[in-house]
């Protein structure tokens, strides 16, 4: 089954996030390891991973307006031998995913 673990520390779960992030994202478009750890301790930013068993499967990256009703998914990505494998639509059906696009963002975490 698929749970959904927020991402709250430099731990084994932000080092099981940048392996998929590293794997997933075009370098182009990459942030440093260092900004992207940086967004786990900024109140603006939810990362998550995507975990079933004990393997991380996927993760996603949301940015959070103070103040407003709105999140931005700036990053969501599947670790490739789980593609194809409906991780995506079962991420969305997860209660932290839903909080996600919820007017209550700010409250999810």
């Amino acid at each position: 089954m698929l749970r959904l673990l927020p991402v709250i520390a430099l731990d084994q779960r932000f080092e099981a996030l940048y392996a998929i992030y590293c794997e997933s994202i075009s370098p182009r478009e990459q942030k440093s390891k260092v900004d992207l750890a940086a967004m786990v301790s900024k109140s603006s930013y939810r990362l998550w991973l995507a975990q079933d068993d004990s393997n991380a499967v996927g993760f996603s990256i949301v940015f959070v307006a103070s103040g407003e009703l709105f999140g931005l998914l700036e990053y969501i990505a599947v670790d490739k031998s789980y593609r194809g494998g409906g991780v995506v639509q079962s991420y969305s059906r997860q209660p932290s995913a839903r909080c996600m696009d919820s007017m209550a963002l700010s409250r999810c975490w």
